[in-house]
């Protein structure tokens, strides 16, 4: 529910509407605010660079991960690839019914996994309401499928978020192991403050960018993309999501 009435589609939907409702019942004065900010919405949204700087913002607080951040580290690294959805289809072998977020994420993890000496895969994700497998079971087959030892793999499978996550953890494993984090790039700032605030220092491995620049590519940022409302989206739930994780921490 939270995720749908942040959703930046609905704002936009909302203010049509009540333009077009104020309209019909002549009710100027509401018309002329909420057509100025509906075209003000569009603008902003699909013809400003607004959502891929703010993401840009978000996805370049941590540098990509590399081996070197492993040669202090004395103990079996443990690298944590975070759930983001899965599709429990009968048809599908595990490896496909990832989304593509998690498959982005687990192919990091496994790249880790195969440069990292002895390191163990840990996957995440309950089985939500419709699915007798966890997410977590999926990713860790998928993971064998693509060459991972069955004995290197665990699994976190009663977890329904981030906090979590790093709740189930902290629980299982404490805070003297060498963890590598691996999530998305605009997520990887919210999940290290989760961690974080439980006394778990992880090695961020951000992946799965939203934004890729290419410095030899026109810079045609005025273009009105659909992309652009798909990604503000995303911004707008890490930005909430880590204000709202800062209010909760605050409280206790």
């Amino acid at each position: 529910m939270i995720n749908f009435i942040l959703y930046p589609g609905l704002h936009g939907t909302c203010l049509f509407f009540i333009w077009l409702i104020s309209k019909y019942f002549k009710y100027n004065t509401i018309k002329s605010l909420s057509g100025f900010l509906f075209i003000l919405w569009v603008l902003l949204v699909f013809f400003t660079p607004l959502a891929k700087n703010l993401a840009i913002k978000k996805e370049r607080t941590y540098q990509t991960f590399t081996i070197s951040e492993l040669s202090s580290q004395k103990n079996r690294p443990m690298v944590l690839v975070l759930g983001a959805g899965k599709v429990s289809d009968p048809y599908l072998d595990p490896l496909k019914q990832l989304s593509n977020t998690v498959l982005c994420r687990l192919i990091e993890g496994i790249r880790i996994y195969q440069k990292a000496d002895s390191a163990i895969l840990i996957t995440s994700g309950s089985s939500g309401r419709h699915s007798l497998t966890s997410q977590a079971r999926v990713v860790a087959q998928a993971a064998i499928e693509l060459g991972v030892s069955p004995s290197d793999t665990l699994e976190l499978s009663n977890t329904n978020s981030t906090e979590e996550e790093a709740l189930q953890y902290y629980k299982r494993f404490g805070t003297s192991r060498s963890l590598i984090l691996v999530t998305s790039a605009i997520h990887m700032p919210r999940a290290m403050y989760l961690f974080q605030q439980l006394g778990v220092y992880p090695i961020p491995a951000p992946t799965d960018f939203l934004v890729k620049v290419d410095p030899e590519s026109s810079k045609n940022w005025w273009l009105p993309s659909i992309k652009k409302l798909s990604m503000m989206d995303d911004v707008i739930h890490e930005y909430v999501g880590l204000y709202w994780a800062q209010i909760k921490r605050n409280k206790k």
